[in-house]
């Protein structure tokens, strides 16, 4: 599970985090590369299952359902900018 503490992450930032820090090899992994997995209530409503591909964890990030590009959560400030 991918917790940070110290208040929220900007879409960029948490997928920097993911890209440099979650799925390459490092000391605890022994040059292999992690994958998360997608789980909850959440995932099974966009269809999501199975290991994190990359293009499916940036498109949540910039709220958008994976499959579609379809925008999930609009705001009052516009569309996600990265």
């Amino acid at each position: 599970m991918l917790v940070m503490s110290k208040g929220a992450l900007s879409a960029t930032q948490a997928e920097t985090y993911y890209e440099e820090k979650y799925v390459h090899d490092d000391y605890y992994s022994e040059e292999q590369r992690v994958s998360g997995q997608w789980f909850g209530r959440g995932a099974e409503a966009l269809g999501l299952s199975g290991a994190v591909a990359s293009e499916d964890f940036r498109a949540v990030l910039r709220r958008q359902r994976p499959a579609t590009a379809e925008v999930l959560v609009h705001n009052g400030f516009g569309p996600v900018r990265v």
